[in-house]
This record gives structure tokens, C-alpha cells and sequence, in this order.
């Protein structure tokens, strides 16, 4: 990290590696404290300091949709974790190598940010009694994303937010498909599916009437109207008999004919027991991740006795089906087009896959909408508030798919253009993640049934090249 021009790494921690659920308030978990301390010691070695950040505090971790008891009318956790930042700060209030106490991960109040802020507080208040010499990080309630500030006696506190942004975006080929090329004006950044008008699927290709093997089809080629930011691929059911799907290509074709394929995508039937490891080639989708249009509650048939185009499982559905991680941005005047195999049984009237428009506000993706997006009073982040405040502001955590490196995804411009807008605006930041982590990362080291020291063969080289050229100047 060192090398890389970084000189600050955000170390997650689980209150287990102090505190047994069952002897709370007693901190007699030597291993955890030794594990800091190692930390501490070879942090101090590359001249790197550390920001301690609860992860996983009692109550276990939050973020998007908890549901555990946390905030709830019982103070029993708060008040655990409350006991246990004060031993830490208690136990290293001279430790010059931690640069701050991040209080708590991404917390979720389902929007109750009263009770955040006046904890917050509460945590503050506490530390303070032991600890004045380290900085506090206290992050927006991620359900809310309301900004605040607080009474910190020290008067030495800095706020967070994390910035995934567009998020669609940066989670491209794990929790989304193809999202478009980061730079590209005529590229939209995808509003959130809630905020999309989708519209009525538009015409499938012909598949023969009664029985039919394994064969490719494909769509006409699809021209958005005015107005459209996105599509979807959805799948239709024949009037009579059963469509099997499996794996398919969307193409996109440039105004001069062009072709290039966005997204190669696999369909499956269960998800296998194994953990696998995301891929952008195919890009494999399972059961669950296939919603009827209608909302009925259909489920998607998992066609096991029939043996795929692929030889591995396929589907059919009874309704029209999408997966909302088929729905991708459009560009005006490029024609759009889907081509994969089917299998039909006893087929009467049309049905295959097809696309529907989606319909919202376009925002091309820019380095221009970033930064709006970053300080927009009335959006997700509100920087404006901070600035117009004066206080110091890190992001905690961004970071991008290793998918979105790809050359035409524009991943590394990405970077380089939000950096330059923490520059600007003189944040500090965090990239998730350096290493071990099954999605977003530096060093991919980690996945299903293994872990690794980084190396070179498991590098994102081009992004390592493109820190030490930033912050080594």
C-alpha cells in the first residue's frame, strides 16, 4: 500500500476478536488484542496509519435492510458497543499509528436518523471521557443518507459517506450486467429500477409451431425512442406449450453497423451448493434471479429433464419473466439486438426473449454528472452540506467491480476522474478493497474455498500502475 502512494488503511474489525457474547464487558480475548497489535506494528513499519472501523459491532453488521435489534428499544447492544470503544480508546488513547475510530459501519436505522444522531453523539461523549487525542469518523445513516454534526468536545471529528457512484455501475457483472462505458456521453447513468417507466415487451422472434430441438434465434434489431435511458430482457411465454431457455448474447450495434456484444450471458437452473466466482464472460444467472412482469409470485421451471443447448441446466417460465440484473442502458441511435438458443414443446402462438424500453431521466455518465451527484443538496451523498460547514469529510469506502476494467467499461478513467474530485474537494478516501474479498478488489486473493497472500498473478496491475502514478507524483 505503501508503494502505491497510499498512507492510510481502514481496518475492519468484528467486536469478537475482544468480546465473547457470552461474558459481555469482559474483554479478555488476548488473541484479538494481539492480532491489533500486530496491525499496529507493521503499519508502523510502512509508515501507513490505520483507521479502526467497526464492521461487525454487537447486533452483527447493518447496511442496506437490517433487521436485527440494534436500534431498537432495548439499549443492550448500543450499550455494548458503547463499553467496547471505550476500552479501545482506553487501551490505545496514545497510539499515534490510529489515525481515527470509524464508530460504526454503515449503520441502518430504517430511517430513523434521530436515533443515529443522538447515538452518535452518545459514542462521542463516552470516548471523550478517556480519549481526546484521536480523531472520530461517523459516517451517514446509509437508510437516510442524512448529513449531520455533532457536539464533540475535542472538536476532532471528521465525517464519512461511502460513494458508489452510480452504483449500478460499480457493481457491473456481480449484482448487474453490462452498465454502459464510464465517459461516454451519450451513455446514461441507470436511475434506480424504482424509478423507471418500463414499458410493454416488444416482439419476439419467430419460433416454429409444435416441437422444436435446440436452435439460436434472434430478436430484430431494436432502436430505443426518444426518451428511453435503459432496457430490459424478458423472457415470453408461448399462448400453448413450453419455451426453454438457455444461454444468450445482447448485442449492440454502433449507428455504422458495428456490433459489439455487452453482455454473454448463461442461464441456469439452482444456483450449485459450491460457491462459485462471479464472471463477466458468461455472466451465469440462476432461478432466483428471475421476476415475473406481472408480480404474480410464478416461479421460473427448472427444466432438469431436459438437457440443455449448453449441457448444463436451462429454464422456462410460465409468465412473462425479467431479472432486474438484465436491465442495461441504452444508447440513442444504436439498434439493440438478443440472440440464444431455445427448444420449444408443443409451441402455439409467439414467445421467446425479447427487450422492454425503460423510460427516466437521463444523466449522461460524466465526470460532470459525478460531481453534481456528489454535492447535490437533495441527493445521496449532500457534500455541499460539509463543505458549507467546514469540517473535514473522508470516504470511507468506493471502489469498482473488476469487471468494469475492461477496456470499453472505462473503469480506469473512472478512478482517475474521482480521485480527482476527492482532490478537489479535499476528501480523504478509502478504496474498497485491497485485498481477500470476493467482489470489489485489488488483489483478487480470496474466493470460494481459498485464500492468498497478494501476488502478482492475482493483481488488477493496471489500477496498482494507475495509484502509484496518482499519488506518487
Amino acid at each position: 500500500m505503501a508503494d502505491m502512494g497510499m498512507n492510510v488503511v481502514r481496518l475492519n474489525i468484528w467486536y469478537r476478536l475482544f468480546e465473547h457474547d457470552y461474558y459481555p464487558y469482559l474483554y479478555d480475548k488476548p488473541e484479538g488484542w494481539d492480532w491489533l497489535n500486530q496491525q499496529i506494528a507493521w503499519a508502523k513499519e510502512a509508515r501507513v496509519y490505520i483507521i479502526l472501523s467497526m464492521m461487525r459491532p454487537q447486533g452483527e453488521y447493518q447496511g442496506p435492510d437490517y433487521e436485527g435489534q440494534f436500534w431498537e428499544e432495548d439499549p443492550y447492544y448500543r450499550d455494548r458497543l458503547q463499553a467496547l470503544w471505550v476500552e479501545i480508546a482506553t487501551r490505545y488513547k496514545d497510539e499515534t499509528q490510529i489515525a481515527a475510530f470509524d464508530l460504526l459501519n454503515e449503520p441502518w436505522t430504517n430511517e430513523r436518523n434521530d436515533l443515529w444522531t443522538a447515538y452518535a453523539q452518545e459514542l462521542t461523549t463516552a470516548i471523550r471521557t478517556v480519549d481526546s487525542n484521536h480523531l472520530l469518523d461517523i459516517q451517514q445513516d446509509l437508510s437516510t443518507a442524512t448529513p449531520f454534526l455533532i457536539d464533540d468536545p475535542a472538536q476532532n471529528v471528521m465525517y464519512d459517506f461511502h460513494f458508489y457512484e452510480p452504483y449500478y455501475y460499480t457493481a457491473q457483472f456481480l449484482r448487474r450486467g453490462w452498465q454502459g462505458q464510464y465517459g461516454d456521453p451519450l451513455t446514461p447513468i441507470m436511475p434506480w429500477d424504482w424509478e423507471l417507466e418500463l414499458g410493454d415487451p416488444l416482439a419476439p422472434p419467430a419460433v416454429p409451431s409444435g416441437n422444436s430441438d435446440w436452435a439460436q434465434y434472434e430478436t430484430e434489431r431494436f432502436i430505443p425512442d426518444s426518451g428511453m435511458v435503459g432496457a430490459q430482457v424478458v423472457f415470453l411465454p408461448p399462448d400453448e406449450g413450453r419455451l426453454i431457455f438457455d444461454a444468450f448474447d445482447l448485442i449492440e450495434y454502433a449507428p455504422d453497423g458495428t456490433a459489439s456484444v455487452l453482455m454473454a450471458v448463461e442461464i441456469e437452473g439452482r444456483e450449485p451448493d459450491a460457491q462459485t466466482y462471479p464472471s463477466d464472460s458468461p455472466f451465469t444467472l440462476y432461478d432466483w434471479n428471475f421476476l415475473p412482469l406481472d408480480e404474480s409470485g410464478a416461479l421460473p421451471q427448472v427444466e432438469t429433464t431436459v438437457i440443455a443447448q449448453s449441457g448444463f441446466g436451462s429454464l422456462s417460465f410460465p409468465v412473462p419473466f425479467g431479472a432486474p440484473r438484465l436491465i442495461f442502458p441504452v444508447r440513442q441511435g444504436y439498434a439493440y439486438q438478443i440472440q440464444g438458443w431455445m427448444k420449444g414443446e408443443e409451441i402455439k402462438g409467439a414467445g421467446g426473449f425479447t427487450l422492454r424500453w425503460a423510460a427516466g431521466e437521463f444523466i449522461p455518465f460524466t465526470h460532470e454528472s459525478l460531481e453534481t451527484r456528489l454535492l447535490d443538496p437533495e441527493g445521496d451523498y449532500n457534500l455541499q452540506f460539509y463543505l458549507d460547514a467546514n469540517v473535514p469529510v473522508n470516504i470511507g469506502e468506493w471502489g469498482l467491480s473488476p469487471f468494469a476494467f475492461a477496456p470499453q467499461r472505462g473503469g480506469l478513467e473512472y478512478v482517475r476522474d474521482v480521485l480527482a474530485l476527492f482532490e478537489k474537494y479535499n476528501l480523504n478516501s478509502q478504496y474498497w478493497v485491497y485485498s481477500r474479498f470476493g467482489n470489489y478488489f485489488i488483489y483478487k486473493n480470496a474466493g470460494p474455498g481459498y485464500y492468498a497472500l497478494p501476488a502478482p498473478e492475482n493483481a488488477n496491475q493496471p489500477l496498482i500502475d494507475l495509484f502509484t502514478e496518482i499519488l506518487n507524483p
